[in-house]
């Protein structure tokens, strides 16, 4: 079909960004009564038991992760679970976590995204997940395998950390590469986050790209 083509478009899911956006973040932590000197790692899906969903590989990266801390950045560390069906292996979780029930609003999944510090996306075989470009332009470094939108929307170094597939050890790095970051660091990734759901999944950049077709269709 597309043999040619010289030019592949490649959209990255599409992002309202007046709704997901990083626009309260700085007080977003008291409005789900979380401490502004903890750090959140949140993770999301609909049902945390579907293998494609990889939480074994997150278990497992957590568990590295709290065998690398030292007693008081565990104790500083928190790990919020949003879903409708929770992991069987909820419970062996080292650090101090929380369920949270599915979030059907769009508005009040913003606010949690900004209030929280990372977002993980432990998935192994995924088209998306739009929690990834969701939480990004939310201002939320995002730690995530290789595969679906963290293809093209995560940049290690920049705004969070690709790791290897299926990679436990990679993912409890990336993850400890974000707590690590400095404050001056971490608002750089903060901020170039939501620069690239701007420039790669906003409707801005849906409606330039088709116009750009159009054009060149018509030419």
């Amino acid at each position: 079909i597309y043999k040619y083509q010289s030019n592949m478009v490649n959209i990255n899911s599409l992002i309202d960004i007046n709704v997901f956006n990083n626009k309260i973040r700085s007080f977003a932590k008291q409005i789900f009564n979380l401490e502004d000197n903890n750090f959140y790692i949140l993770m999301g899906c609909q049902n945390a038991n579907a293998k494609r969903k990889g939480f074994e590989y997150l278990l497992d990266s957590l568990k590295i992760l709290y065998s690398n801390l030292n007693q008081n950045q565990r104790s500083k560390i928190k790990v919020l679970i949003v879903s409708k069906i929770v992991s069987h292996n909820f419970e062996e979780i080292p650090f101090d976590k929380q369920h949270i029930d599915y979030i059907n609003d769009y508005r009040l999944l913003s606010l949690l995204y900004q209030a929280t510090d990372v977002f993980v996306n432990s998935s192994i075989e995924d088209s998306g997940p739009m929690m990834v470009s969701e939480a990004l332009a939310c201002g939320t470094p995002v730690v995530g395998f290789d595969m679906g939108v963290v293809n093209n929307l995560v940049v290690t170094g920049y705004n969070g950390y690709k790791a290897k597939l299926k990679d436990s050890e990679d993912l409890a790095e990336g993850i400890e590469t974000i707590i690590n970051l400095s404050k001056v660091k971490y608002l750089e990734y903060s901020d170039n986050a939501v620069k690239q759901v701007e420039e790669y999944s906003s409707f801005k950049y849906f409606n330039s790209l088709f116009a750009r077709i159009l054009k060149e269709n018509n030419n």
